[in-house]
């Protein structure tokens, strides 16, 4: 992570951060939570409601399908991409993870992608790891 090839991540990591101080400092629904919302992923969100405070490390790994619902509290270390269908309910306090370091060189990243498909509902608190692909309709306790 200190080499040459990592400087493009640790870039939009730090972009990311300074852009959700202004999204989780915005007031709710209002103009200024808009526009960091569009500031953080790179474009309007469509048919998403996503209640703050967030924490999204690489917010342009990350893909909505229609009628996206995510409660406060949702941690998101997208680095390996995350995908997330229609019509899927994200409880508060939940976290997806696509990355881990290397067992035996700390430094380097391991990253899988994570799929959630549609009609998916993940309860509160739930923790999904690098490579989970959860199938259609699934329930996430």
């Amino acid at each position: 992570m200190h080499s040459e090839e990592y400087r493009p991540c640790v870039e939009e990591l730090h972009r990311s951060y300074k852009v959700l101080h202004k999204l989780n400092s915005a007031e709710p629904l209002s103009e200024e939570q808009t526009k960091a919302f569009t500031e953080l992923f790179g474009k309007k969100l469509e048919s998403i409601g996503i209640f703050t405070p967030v924490q999204i490390d690489f917010p342009k790994q990350m893909c909505f399908g229609k009628n996206v619902f995510i409660n406060h509290g949702f941690t998101a270390m997208s680095i390996g991409g995350i995908e997330i269908g229609n019509n899927v309910q994200i409880g508060p306090h939940v976290t997806i993870i696509t990355n881990n370091h290397d067992m035996n060189d700390r430094d380097i990243l391991r990253c899988k992608p994570v799929l959630i498909e549609d009609n998916v509902w993940i309860g509160a608190g739930a923790t999904i790891l690098p490579g989970v692909h959860t199938g259609k309709n699934a329930v996430i306790p």
